[in-house]
């Protein structure tokens, strides 16, 4: 019996790798950055992370008193979905959460509240 490989290709560049797990790990890391998330808290400056567990990092360290308030599940790479700078490129890779889902509601609402955040225009800046 012939084993079958199975060749995963990258569709922004020429590069192959033998499963999605590499893929990802490429996509994640410069110069793609694909699966880029952004934290919907840090409304001053856009703060993306390559990974979800480095946004939970660092919601744990400069908004602790938000993370007592989500789920475990927000911080899930299928929720990073909602939290993509790159939408089209992070559902190739990982299966986003249900738009009716509960835990893509609330996400999708907290983007809503961040966007609303960086449009206004802080104390001492002329709109």
């Amino acid at each position: 019996m012939i084993a079958s490989t199975s060749i995963t290709m990258c569709w922004i560049c020429p590069e192959t790798f033998s499963n999605n797990r590499d893929l990802k790990n490429h996509l994640m890391a410069s110069p793609h950055s694909c699966m880029r998330v952004i934290c919907p808290w840090c409304t001053r400056e856009e703060s993306t992370y390559r990974r979800m567990t480095e946004l939970k990092n660092h919601v744990e360290r400069r908004h602790a008193v938000i993370l007592k308030t989500l789920q475990p599940e927000f911080f899930s790479e299928s929720n990073g979905f909602w939290l993509s700078l790159q939408p089209k490129n992070y559902k190739r890779i990982v299966s986003p959460n249900a738009w009716e889902s509960t835990m893509a509601i609330r996400t999708r609402a907290a983007v809503l509240s961040w966007l609303e955040g960086i449009k206004r225009p802080t104390k001492g800046q002329k709109e």
